[in-house]
């Protein structure tokens, strides 16, 4: 899979943008702060998050301890496997990060 910069233009694979401190990536080209979009795996796992919650508190209760474990370790499972799906159907874009609101607060927008 090739992507492209969306501030230089330049054509990369995924393997050459250099990771962030704090997450994102960036661009050796430019340096240009980026970040994958939409974020698949915090979507879905937040999104079956609460079918997580259901089964623990249903199950997870009676069944001990180990029985809930193999239920997030399930769920974690689950939830990467969605993720691969997804990016295949529909492949993450590389976009700027937005680096608004991020840092700490500013007086006056400054």
């Amino acid at each position: 899979m090739i992507v492209a910069c969306p501030n230089c233009g330049s054509n990369l694979s995924p393997h050459e943008l250099k990771v962030r401190w704090g997450g994102g990536s960036e661009c050796p080209v430019c340096c240009a702060a980026l970040r994958w979009s939409p974020p698949y795996h915090l979507i879905v796992l937040w999104g079956a998050f609460p079918i997580l919650v259901f089964l623990v508190l249903s199950e997870g209760i009676r069944g001990g301890i180990a029985l809930v474990i193999a239920m997030v370790l399930t769920w974690l499972l689950q939830g990467i496997a969605i993720s691969v799906i997804l990016a295949r159907i529909k492949p993450p874009k590389l976009k700027l990060a937005d680096d608004s609101g991020s840092g700490p607060p500013s007086l006056f927008g400054r």
